[in-house]
């Protein structure tokens, strides 16, 4: 019962919900995987987030903004599917962008590329949430990674966009060696 679009560029094929309302939130997530990997926590776990917090959302939606779901497609070939989008669509209602990445192990959040200064309302309500909720957020300026989905949309204006990863603290120490 959720409508969900389809935008074809030239090399794949992003999938969305749509906001009903402006302006919005988004929410993002990438479909496609690393050659040879089963995609389970890159990135099957951030579409399985989206998938519930849909479910939730069509049960109880927000009453002042929108909620848009994202599923690009080629992250892992440099960001096309979001590229492609926001060079189509632009960002035009978009209050900000909270892209998933590897979400499916630890026991804290990893949120990049931040650094302490930024104080954007989306960041802001997150890190409030998770502290409500006993989980740990460590806002990184850099990862290992080196982007993600959030990327375009940063290039575009959208500077309350950021991505989660699920991380281990074991995982942090082992990291925090190659910044």
């Amino acid at each position: 019962g959720i409508r969900c679009e389809s935008h074809r560029y030239r090399t794949g094929e992003n999938l969305f919900v749509p906001s009903m309302m402006s302006p919005f939130v988004a929410l993002g997530s990438h479909y496609d995987k690393v050659a040879g990997s089963p995609g389970a926590n890159d990135n099957a776990s951030a579409i399985a987030v989206c998938l519930e917090v849909l479910r939730r959302y069509m049960e109880e939606p927000f009453t002042h903004f929108g909620l848009q779901v994202f599923f690009f497609d080629e992250e892992e070939k440099g960001l096309l599917g979001s590229q492609a989008y926001v060079e189509q669509y632009g960002v035009r209602g978009m209050l900000g962008l909270l892209n998933m990445e590897l979400v499916g192990m630890g026991e804290e959040f990893a949120l990049w590329p931040l650094r302490e200064h930024h104080e954007e309302r989306l960041l802001l309500a997150f890190e409030a949430q998770a502290t409500a909720k006993g989980i740990k957020s460590t806002r990184l300026d850099k990862i290992i990674m080196h982007s993600a989905d959030h990327v375009p949309f940063r290039a575009a204006g959208i500077f309350d966009a950021w991505t989660i990863t699920r991380i281990s603290q074991k995982d942090r120490e082992v990291a925090a060696h190659y910044y």
